[in-house]
């Protein structure tokens, strides 16, 4: 599940050049995620993690401030208007909300709020990990935009007979702590 309370978005372009753009996002995310290895962890198997996503920024033709900063191959635009709040889903190749965490260096929005339906979709990858969602509930207008965001990973709760604590770091030698230690995988 993917709940965005908030998106916010306001851009204008003049004879082709941007003129003022400005925007906001912030999100919670809680879903099912596993099977692999989490490095982080150091767990496997499925868990329910919680992740947050926010970012913002505000931008002229010689200006662009945000947060976070910008990133490197980064772009801060907004065209359009969209202000809406929404519940929605999400999918990524991140094996727990920790793959997810740090600054994506762009993330991209569409945002629908005219007629019956009202729609919001991002999408957003960095160091190859990637997430995309899409949002339905109230709001005004439509925008597109991109912009950094930045994830944090909140809470993780390994889903029992799902999850397991990963084996031991594997060793050559067959003497000393390694051979010693206990083997989640031993009975």
């Amino acid at each position: 599940m993917h709940v965005a309370p908030m998106t916010c978005e306001i851009g204008r372009r003049a004879g082709g050049a941007a003129v003022l753009g400005a925007g906001g996002t912030y999100s919670k995310g809680i879903g099912v995620f596993g099977g692999a290895h989490r490095p982080f962890s150091g767990r496997e198997g499925a868990s329910i993690d919680r992740f947050t996503a926010s970012g913002a920024f505000v931008g002229g033709p010689e200006f662009a401030v945000g947060h976070p900063p910008d990133q490197e191959g980064g772009t801060m635009l907004a065209l359009g208007a969209f202000a809406g709040i929404g519940v929605g889903a999400f999918l990524t190749n991140a094996n727990d909300a920790t793959e997810l965490k740090g600054t994506a260096a762009n993330t991209y929005s569409f945002n629908l709020g005219v007629g019956p339906v009202k729609f919001s979709a991002q999408a957003a990858e960095s160091n190859g990990i990637w997430i995309a969602s899409a949002t339905v509930g109230s709001g005004c207008c439509i925008s597109v935009s991109t912009y950094p965001t930045n994830t944090t990973a909140d809470s993780s709760f390994p889903l029992p007979g799902f999850s397991r604590a990963s084996p031991p770091p594997s060793s050559s030698r067959m003497d000393g702590p390694v051979a010693t230690r206990p083997n989640a995988y031993s009975k």
